[in-house]
């Protein structure tokens, strides 16, 4: 199947209008942005709210869509303002909406059915189950994950409709998106609400089981994705939109990186050579896991390093002499770095070059042999700068205005839109003509005022007036005309609406829709890291194992287990895995009969891959969502019983507070991470990083510690071709946290490798949680509640 457009859609990146403009400049078919909240990159500029219709009218203008990102997870304090917020994006027309909260998504779905929805990355789609999902839901377009081959972009493309989305350039995250926590469990900022610290970008030690250091330095930093070289290849993939990453940088870069695939796609063919785009933006290129290219990381550098120049040859009595590698012209203002890691550097004052050789004052901290790369180049970014900031003529909409005055009586007429053709007639009230004493009014002066639109998007195309009697109005009653006119004609939000859906989610959150006994103790459930840790922790009496299915040669053993779980009067909740990619998918797709028809009580799922299969074969078994599909308000626990879940875990970025409003309307039974450690990212990308590169028979398999610069020590796994990194404080919430959730109806907790004996007193002290034990006053881990009493931002 090939896709629906002639050639693939590019769309760019913008945090502001000059980055807007700059994209028309370079080509691009879409701009996507956001604005000052609900979106994941509040840290960029973004766009104001009485300038949405402008820029999406000067967008069109030029035939370049506009995509708005609503991808951020939304307390359920925050419906008021978000509903108002939705209803000011469809009245200003934008093409589509990029989302990621499951409660927003079936909100919109039931509220603005036609409102084109496209995934956010941080949905974290991982396959074609969740591709199938998110079309069955009517979606216009998901976005494939950076760490899909371009093999299974090709599998998806042939067996569904949906159009397909991947990213052609710009920033990696170490982890999978959305399944990052990192951020907000060490430092109270959330990538899932916009406010990403990027702990990826420090300096880190890997130590072994052994306690030995095998690896320092930015051991989570990832490379820019450059996928410059294979456009053909993915264009022949069927994909229908290219995107670009970068609502933080410059105009510069945004034109820059559009304009080269703009030209790629156009003419097949790059006439913007590596070292311009260095100088731009780089922290050293890959092509990425779609043309399988596995060398992701970049440990040596986090930031802008630029275009690589030579080395320095020599230092001498002050001076240092750079030996360039090409016929370079270095100018007065350029920047330069030295070394590696880029950590020293200049702007280029006084020099000299002839021709490949530079001489220069010596820097302190440069030493012979460094590298040198230029991270600004003054004459490019100033030619850049003439060319993505070029004004760009917006043709205003011209309007004709009829008006009616007469002594007191409140002025009436129509406005007439020229483009549209749409007529609105009007009254208004708080203006009253009065009878002249010495000025009499006159057409000439109400027009005067009334063409005075300069900060808006209309011009006066025609006007009249009937003036009935010798009538007075003050400049400021004739200035208040013209702006009652402009709210008529481009009013920014449509407040009747607003009331509505208002009232709708209003009545949906009315009662609580699942009721739990008061004060009733909640049940235990027991989450192994992995199957085969059972015999170990056998013993300990719960209520409920939920026990990972990773591979499906482990079912014999897990249906084995489920027979003494069930003598126990326990029962089984099977955990479909965390990533479910397309061949997984395939695989769990064929076996699901096999599975369903064992003996589980139930499975926790923790991607929409997860729900769809559930959902495609109807199983009669329970169907928790976790903590991993982000259930942070009562909305989404509806979304979630709609789509056949009958539990779930709320999110573990909520605080107390927030939690008590997800308790207070929940659709659905819920289930709280109680105690254990906390996965904060999960990853593709091998901390190993080993020359060899073949993971199919990885002797790196194991347990680790994961350093930081402050002495925090993360356990970090190497599993299955997946790096998990988990907190380093271990979650544990007591009493003072409990007492005020009385609904909640689970607790988890969560093993990862603890001896049973702590595991047990956890069980123990969660039983009955007025009681205290040893373990508490004296655990060997640092203890956190994580994001109850700080919250996040």
């Amino acid at each position: 199947m090939n896709n629906k457009r002639n050639r693939p859609e590019i769309l760019a990146p913008a945090g502001n209008e000059a980055e807007v403009i700059a994209a028309i400049h370079a080509g691009a078919d879409a701009v996507y942005f956001g604005g000052p909240f609900f979106n994941a990159r509040l840290r960029a500029e973004n766009i104001e709210i009485d300038h949405f219709k402008h820029i999406v009218r000067l967008c069109h203008q030029y035939d370049v869509k506009v995509y708005i990102t609503v991808n951020t997870l939304i307390k359920d304090g925050e419906w008021a303002d978000l509903v108002r917020y939705i209803e000011l994006l469809y009245h200003a027309g934008v093409d589509g909406m990029i989302v990621q909260d499951p409660g927003l998504i079936y909100w919109i779905r039931t509220n603005y059915a036609e409102i084109k929805l496209q995934t956010s990355t941080q949905a974290s789609i991982g396959g074609l189950e969740g591709v199938k999902f998110f079309e069955n839901l009517g979606f216009l377009r998901v976005v494939l994950p950076r760490e899909m081959p371009l093999k299974e972009i090709k599998q998806i493309r042939e067996a569904t409709d949906i159009e397909l989305k991947v990213f052609i350039h710009g920033a990696l995250c170490y982890a999978r998106s959305g399944q990052c926590l990192m951020s907000s469990l060490i430092g109270g900022r959330s990538g899932n609400r916009g406010m990403c610290a990027q702990p990826c970008r420090k300096k880190y030690r890997l130590i072994n089981d052994k306690g030995k250091t095998i690896h320092q330095g930015y051991l989570l930093s990832m490379k820019d994705l450059n996928t410059s070289h294979h456009i053909n290849a993915l264009i022949g993939a069927g994909i229908d939109a290219f995107k670009i990453e970068g609502r933080l940088k410059s105009p510069q870069y945004v034109y820059q990186v559009t304009r080269m695939y703009r030209q790629i796609v156009d003419n097949n063919e790059q006439f913007i050579s590596t070292q311009e785009l260095d100088t731009v933006f780089g922290r050293d290129f890959t092509s990425g896991w779609m043309f399988s290219d596995k060398n992701h990381l970049n440990t040596n550098v986090q930031k802008k390093r630029g275009a690589y120049l030579g080395k320095i040859e020599s230092i001498e009595k002050g001076l240092m002499k750079i030996k360039l590698d090409d016929s370079i012209q270095l100018n007065r203002g350029d920047g330069l770095a030295f070394g590696k890691n880029a950590y020293v550097g200049c702007n280029l004052t006084s020099f000299s070059q002839k021709e490949r050789n530079v001489i220069m004052e010596r820097i302190p901290g440069v030493k012979k042999g460094m590298p040198v790369y230029r991270n600004k180049n003054i004459e490019l970014t100033e030619s850049l700068t003439l060319q993505a900031e070029k004004p760009l003529l917006f043709n205003k909409i011209p309007i004709n205005i009829d008006l009616s005055f007469s002594e007191k009586t409140p002025v009436t007429g129509q406005v007439k839109n020229m483009q549209t053709g749409q007529i609105q007639r009007f009254v208004i009230k708080e203006v009253q003509p009065a009878l002249a004493q010495k000025h009499v009014l006159t057409e000439a002066m109400v027009k005067e005022q009334l063409q005075k639109l300069g900060d808006t998007d209309f011009s006066l195309s025609n006007f009249s007036v009937s003036l009935n009697g010798n009538l007075f109005l003050s400049r400021s009653d004739l200035n208040r005309i013209r702006r009652k006119i402009v709210s008529i004609i481009d009013p920014l939000i449509n407040e009747k609406t607003v009331k509505k859906n208002m009232q709708r989610l209003c009545l949906e959150l009315k009662t609580k829709h699942h009721q739990v006994s008061v004060h009733q103790i909640p049940k235990i459930s027991l989450r192994l890291w992995r199957c085969d840790q059972y015999e170990k922790y056998a013993d300990i009496p719960v209520d409920e194992w939920a026990i990972p299915l990773e591979n499906l040669s482990e079912l014999a053993y897990i249906q084995e287990i489920s027979l003494e779980i069930h003598k126990k009067g326990q029962k089984l909740r099977l955990i479909l895995p965390e990533i479910i990619n397309t061949q997984k998918g395939i695989a769990l797709d064929k076996n699901f009969e096999i599975i369903d028809h064992g003996e589980i009580d139930g499975y926790l799922v923790r991607n929409y891959e997860g729900v769809e299969l559930c959902r495609r074969h109807g199983t009669k078994h329970s169907i928790e969502a976790d903590t991993n599909l982000q259930i942070f308000n009562a909305i989404s626990t509806t979304a979630f019983k709609s789509w056949g879940c009958d539990r779930c875990a709320a999110s573990c970025e909520l605080d107390g507070k927030s939690l008590q409003q997800l308790n207070d309307k929940t659709a659905l039974p819920l289930t709280l991470n109680v105690y254990g450690f906390q996965e904060v990212m999960v990853s593709d990308n091998c901390i190993i990083n080993c020359s060899k590169k073949d993971c199919t028979s990885c002797a790196n398999n194991g347990y680790y510690q994961l350093v930081d610069e402050k002495g925090a020590s993360f356990p970090l796994v190497l599993q299955n071709k997946e790096v998990h990194i988990f907190n380093a404080d271990k979650l544990c919430l007591t009493l003072k946290e409990l007492k005020d959730l009385d609904c909640v109806d689970v607790y988890r907790i969560n093993v990862l490798n603890e001896e049973p004996n702590e595991i047990a007193a956890a069980v123990a002290f969660y039983r009955h949680p007025s009681t205290t034990t040893d373990y508490l006053q004296n655990s060997q881990y640092r203890l956190t509640t994580g994001n109850f009493h700080r919250g996040i931002q």
